[in-house]
């Protein structure tokens, strides 16, 4: 029963939220093109000033440090999400069947929340700029679960990958259709005097 449950999520939840990973395998130099375009040299405030500082043999730490606390990565960040949510909700096409506007919904809420995250951050930060600071680790961990999720919000600007969610709609149907003939079945029973045993 255990294996079976698994198979079943595996099968209707992981899978299909593979599927947009192929709109880059389908077309990589519009991904690395995007990709060396918006988050890379949007972050340029953040990477450029460490690699100068490592240049002249100054301390990177501390001024990396001082570059997550004043926002350089959350703000840029929030900026390429809000781009990504932009794109995707703005494809041709997008949402052709259930699964993959399931997908969309899952994948926008969850760029909503960590943008969320992402300027509470900032917010907290400016409150505490005298005091203690949230630790570089949650900013860092932030900052590339907001990349990531960026990426992956890339994938949608190209609606094809949909047809392979597809099957997924197809599978609940026929199990919908089945069950509906099982409560037929037993709904004969019951009327012709009771299920017998």
């Amino acid at each position: 029963m255990k294996n079976k449950f698994v198979a079943w999520l595996w099968k209707t939840l992981i899978v299909p939220l593979s599927e947009p990973w192929k709109s880059i395998k389908c077309r990589p130099f519009h991904f690395f093109s995007w990709f060396f375009a918006v988050p890379l040299i949007g972050l340029a405030g953040f990477w450029l000033p460490l690699v100068l500082v490592w240049g002249f043999g100054g301390d990177v730490r501390t001024v990396c440090a001082q570059l997550l606390y004043a926002g350089t990565t959350a703000s840029v960040c929030v900026a390429i999400l809000g781009e990504g949510v932009h794109a995707m909700m703005t494809a041709d096409e997008g949402g052709s069947n259930k699964t993959a506007m399931g997908i969309r919904s899952l994948v926008v809420i969850w760029a909503i929340i960590l943008g969320g995250i992402l300027v509470g951050t900032m917010t907290v930060e400016v409150a505490l700029s005298s005091g203690k600071h949230i630790s570089t680790t949650f900013h860092s961990v932030s900052a590339v679960a907001a990349i990531v999720t960026a990426c992956y919000l890339y994938c949608f600007r190209y609606p094809f990958w949909e047809g392979g969610v597809k099957g997924v709609d197809d599978a609940m149907a026929d199990e919908e259709a089945e069950i509906s003939k099982l409560c037929e079945t037993v709904k004969g029973q019951t009327a012709e005097g009771g299920i017998k045993l």
